[in-house]
């Protein structure tokens, strides 16, 4: 299942005081809110797929108008946090459902704190191999050139969202033969122990059947529906340092992206 992110924005109601063009203090009123309806999100206080309540309680349990309220509630939706339902209102997203923001490279733990969870990786394997032609194609590297290749399975509060497949060309971070990849970031760990920050990913992805080793990994059926994500991460150099193939459950991950219409 391809998830499409819903962005809502609401009409403007210029009779409302903290919605007014350059009311004072409109933008904090607005962040104090998102903070709070952010906090209780992320404790549950409302329940994945549950309906929020109406504007009125809302708006008043927040103490602001409900203009302000659906400024709120429309940057939730952007942070697909919430989703839009025509004529019943607005229902909380799955929290155990991670999504890069449109266009912005961050890593999986990274995508997980921002959302509240606790993001986890269990090292599967790890090897030291020759790169194979496609490979050092990719990574700009020459014949056979040493290979780390990094595979783990990434979970959500325990929960098994994906299975990870990383490679890393040796002489950018001998260092990840052997640091302890548990519950890591790979991008925190190529600028910790090489310097590497990464600034840039070329990614795609493409919907498959789950193999029967990684269906029993992510707690699925041999054949499920799953999503691939393919990133070839590039450092502030301009090369790449990094080429990832990531197998994600299907009602675990949903894809964003911002389209630039590039002529008339």
């Amino acid at each position: 299942m391809v998830y499409l992110v819903y962005s809502a924005v609401m009409a403007d109601d210029t009779s409302d005081p903290d919605r007014a063009p350059g009311a004072p203090g409109q933008l904090d009123v607005v962040a104090r809110a998102h903070r709070v309806l952010s906090d209780e999100l992320n404790r549950g206080v409302f329940a994945a797929g549950s309906r929020l309540p109406g504007e009125r309680e809302l708006s008043g349990r927040l103490g602001i108008s409900r203009g302000t309220l659906r400024k709120v509630l429309a940057r939730l939706a952007e942070e697909q946090r919430i989703e839009p339902s025509p004529h019943r209102g607005w229902y909380v997203g799955s929290s155990q459902m991670v999504s890069e923001p449109a266009s912005e490279l961050i890593s999986f733990t990274e995508m997980a704190r921002a959302r509240g969870l606790r993001p986890t990786a269990r090292v599967l394997d790890r090897t030291e191999r020759p790169a194979g032609y496609e490979e050092a194609a990719r990574l700009v590297l020459g014949p056979a050139a040493p290979l780390i290749e990094l595979r783990r399975l990434r979970g959500l509060d325990d929960r098994p969202v994906c299975v990870e497949t990383a490679k890393i060309p040796r002489g950018v971070a001998p260092q990840l033969a052997a640091a302890d990849m548990t519950d890591r970031s790979i991008h925190a760990a190529l600028e910790e122990h090489s310097g590497v920050r990464v600034v840039r990913s070329d990614f795609m992805v493409w919907a498959a059947a789950a193999q029967a080793e990684t269906a029993e990994l992510l707690d699925l059926e041999p054949g499920a529906p799953v999503l691939i994500g393919e990133a070839l991460t590039y450092a502030q150099t301009g090369s790449p340092v990094l080429l990832t193939q990531t197998v994600y459950r299907s009602d675990a991950y949903r894809f964003a992206a911002t389209l630039t219409r590039t002529h008339p």
